[in-house]
């Protein structure tokens, strides 16, 4: 799990639960990922029109902290949360510049803020909404649609008889697409790769599809991937 967090198999997976929960869809396939500061966020989290890498807006994307040659960029986004705003509304906006650096950043055009938390509590957060699950029956977030999948893409040149690991793994990472895309090209599910066999060439940093993989359709994923499939 922890090489997970370096793949970006770990920030594609969280990003399409975000995707899901919300209708947002991804801005690109794989996302963009640039390498950022928090206080940077706003600028280039923006449409390309105004300076920023997006094609378009109410998207999901995320920055990276590291630089290309592996080292940290001073003020990262580490174990925080966050959201892009826009408004319209130039008193609104000037409000919000009113509390900039204070959790909220602005562009210096102040046309987009970020909003920042320093921090995430998965221990804590995990555990109350299992307990909200099972003892409430409440839900702490319940998808709208599936726009988001995560697939797999090869690591390194995959042959027929490779045997696929998990996320982390020295075989596959996660990468996140449109839904949509996933069915039309025909790229299978992330979580369905664990011990699966190639049985047709992948390229590194090419997507697994059903027809160069055997899955093991006897497993306790395969079958609640189908339970939800029925359910779409």
């Amino acid at each position: 799990m922890y090489n997970s967090f370096f793949d970006g198999t770990k920030v594609a997976v969280e990003m399409c639960a975000v995707a899901n929960a919300t209708g947002l869809k991804p801005d690109v396939p794989r996302m963009h990922l640039p390498t950022a500061e928090v206080p940077e966020m706003p600028a280039v989290l923006r449409p390309k029109e105004e300076g920023g890498i997006l094609e378009g807006t109410g998207v999901v994307e995320t920055v990276s902290s590291l630089y290309p040659d592996g080292s940290s960029v001073e003020r990262d986004l580490s174990l925080g949360v966050f959201a892009v705003t826009t408004t319209p509304d130039q008193r609104v906006r000037e409000y919000l510049d009113q509390y900039a650096g204070t959790g909220l950043y602005t562009a210096d055009d102040g046309k987009y803020q970020l909003f920042y938390r320093p921090y995430h509590l998965p221990g804590l957060e995990t555990t109350v909404s299992v307990a909200n699950a099972a003892v409430r029956n409440e839900p702490t977030g319940t998808p709208r649609e599936r726009v988001g999948e995560v697939v797999a893409a090869a690591k390194r040149p995959l042959e027929p008889g490779d045997e696929l690991d998990g996320g982390g793994g020295y075989t596959v990472y996660g990468a996140l697409v449109g839904a949509g895309t996933a069915d039309e090209k025909g790229y299978v599910p992330f979580e369905l790769l664990d011990g699966a066999t190639i049985t047709g060439e992948v390229d590194t940093d090419g997507i697994v599809t059903y027809e160069k993989v055997e899955l093991d359709t006897d497993s306790f994923l395969y079958h609640l991937r189908e339970i939800q499939n029925s359910t779409l």
